[in-house]
């Protein structure tokens, strides 16, 4: 027992390790862009007492997860200036917090692969939920498979858990859910008090949020679910080239997982870990037919999958390890695809940008760390230094930079194309502005003061439910500045721009995948203002 709590502490200081390398590393970097969203929620919450993307427009569903907006206004209440950087400090804490979580249902080099990854590691530079709710999961399944004699009160825990799941993640609370089923269908144990329980209390949370936000769902369930979107046909059409990479990259991960699994007689044993495994494929199905991926980046939609089918293997995997010969049989084919799905383009490479790119040595350290961990479990130092070798390739070792908020957004804005003049709309713009767009993060945030429309609807209740008419809403509004939409958005920009309210508006930006336009009333006062606008003038 000795031996195995030094392997869990020295695993738990590996992951550490990993993580505040990454945290350091991008430290003052830019984040996800839609997660800016929660500092703008969080200031209105502390100043206005409001939950609201526009204090005009009222409480908005617009926050995913309900659990990580009360954190972030937790964060925004101790720092305004360095909220991006807190909150990544605070995600890396919570991917060590469930570290230590998932050793206490897994052994050592488990809990490393599920969480030493690309994926996994990539949340800390996100600043998005997925920490937490892979922290909230963890929680919530380790307690769930964690051998107790039945008892009403138990049942009454499990949907309390799955319901904390559903604040910190609305789809990852199904992981919880299929789990707990299957556990009391295979342990003949009733349904009636945990199903009850868990239809009370989301009952509840559904009433809460429907009587504050006017929307008892997330408007990004709406809007990101594939038969419920407005997106247009375009969007639609693209998602099979953004789910592709994602399926490959978290297969990637995943594989050896399964592989342990499946070889361990996973798929024959009616007990936990069978259920942990459906419910984390069961996942996967559900991202893979049902949702658009948008803002996926590095398989983000796939990663709370990891924790169930991490915790599944363990309860199989081998002590001593397994034989050479069994380890290469599925090492060479798995690294194999792994390679020609790189070449090929098919997951993640080099060429995917800053926010998708993995180079191929990340793949190998990889695939070293978890040959190491089905060889020779015992040696965590291996793949804990295998992993960290990974992260060092895909991320440069460089001086951490620590940079406020306004220099982040500044820097952001010049890696992005769509938001090109938001700066000087900031400035030369009066101050209760309205302004349209469809990209919303830096916006959001740059454009505090002003009354922001996203014309996507993923933080505009009623343009996520009737779409976005935007004659009658130009005319009525008449805002001040209109960034098309995406261009990615075909069916938005030719509404926009088909309109007749649009014709009082003047391009000031060409250079732009969301050209800005200025109202024809304002836009000399706007070129004699601005600055930054000059640059992105001309067409390409």
């Amino acid at each position: 027992m000795k031996d195995d709590g030094a392997k869990r502490g020295a695993a738990l200081a590996a992951i550490a390790v990993l993580v505040v390398y990454v945290v350091v590393h991008e430290l003052g970097s830019s984040a996800y862009d839609d997660s800016y969203f929660f500092k703008r929620f969080a200031l209105h919450a502390i100043e206005d007492g409001v939950y609201a993307w526009n204090l005009e427009d009222g409480p908005v569903h617009g926050s995913t997860s309900q659990l990580f907006g009360l954190l972030t206004t937790l964060v925004a209440s101790f720092t305004k200036s360095h909220f991006i950087a807190a909150v990544r400090v605070v995600d890396g804490a919570l991917l060590i917090a469930t570290g230590a979580v998932l050793l206490r249902g897994a052994r050592g080099p488990m809990a490393m692969l599920v969480l030493g990854n690309a994926l996994v590691l990539s949340t800390v530079r996100s600043n998005m939920e997925t920490a937490l709710a892979l922290f909230v999961l963890a929680c919530a399944l380790v307690r769930e498979v964690r051998p107790a004699a039945w008892s009403r009160r138990h049942d009454v825990g499990s949907a309390a858990a799955t319901v904390l799941v559903y604040l910190a993640r609305p789809d990852a609370a199904a992981i919880v859910g299929v789990c707990a089923l299957l556990l009391r269908r295979f342990e003949n144990r009733p349904l009636g008090t945990y199903v009850l329980a868990l239809l009370g209390m989301m009952a509840a949370v559904w009433g809460v949020c429907w009587a504050y936000y006017g929307t008892a769902l997330p408007l990004s369930f709406h809007m990101k679910t594939m038969a419920l979107h407005t997106y247009g046909p375009h969007i639609a059409s693209l998602r099979w080239l953004v789910k592709g990479p994602n399926l490959m990259a978290v297969g990637f991960v995943a594989a050896p997982l399964l592989w342990v699994w499946v070889r361990g007689g996973g798929p024959k044993r009616r007990d936990a870990t069978l259920a942990l495994s459906v419910a984390g494929l069961v996942f996967i199905v559900y991202h893979l037919a049902s949702t658009h991926e948008i803002m996926g980046y590095r398989a983000r939609f796939y990663v709370p999958a990891l924790v169930p089918l991490g915790l599944a293997a363990a309860r199989v995997w081998p002590r001593e390890g397994l034989p050479p010969r069994a380890v290469a049989s599925f090492v060479l084919p798995w690294s194999a695809c792994a390679a020609a799905a790189y070449v090929l383009g098919w997951s993640p490479n080099a060429a995917g940008g800053a926010l998708k790119a993995l180079p191929w040595p990340t793949y190998l350290a990889f695939v070293l760390a978890t040959t190491v961990a089905l060889a020779r479990p015992s040696r965590v130092w291996v793949v804990g230094l295998s992993l960290l070798g990974g992260a060092a390739l895909w991320l440069p070792p460089e001086a951490p930079v620590l940079r406020s908020d306004v220099e982040v957004l500044i820097r952001h804005n010049r890696e992005l194309t769509t938001t090109r003049g938001v700066f000087d709309v900031a400035r030369c713009l009066p101050p209760k502005s309205t302004v349209y767009h469809s990209e919303m993060g830096i916006t959001g945030m740059v454009l505090y003061r002003m009354r922001v429309v996203d014309m996507a609807g993923l933080l505009s209740s009623d343009i996520a439910s009737q779409g976005l008419r935007f004659e009658q809403r130009c005319a009525a509004e008449r805002p001040e500045a209109i960034f098309l939409p995406h261009r990615s958005y075909r069916a938005l920009n030719e509404e926009v721009t088909s309109a007749a309210c649009f014709a009082d508006y003047v391009r000031v930006v060409d250079r732009s995948s969301s050209a800005l336009h200025v109202r024809v009333d304002l836009v000399a006062d706007f070129r004699a203002c601005g600055s930054e606008y000059r640059e992105w003038v001309g067409r390409r």
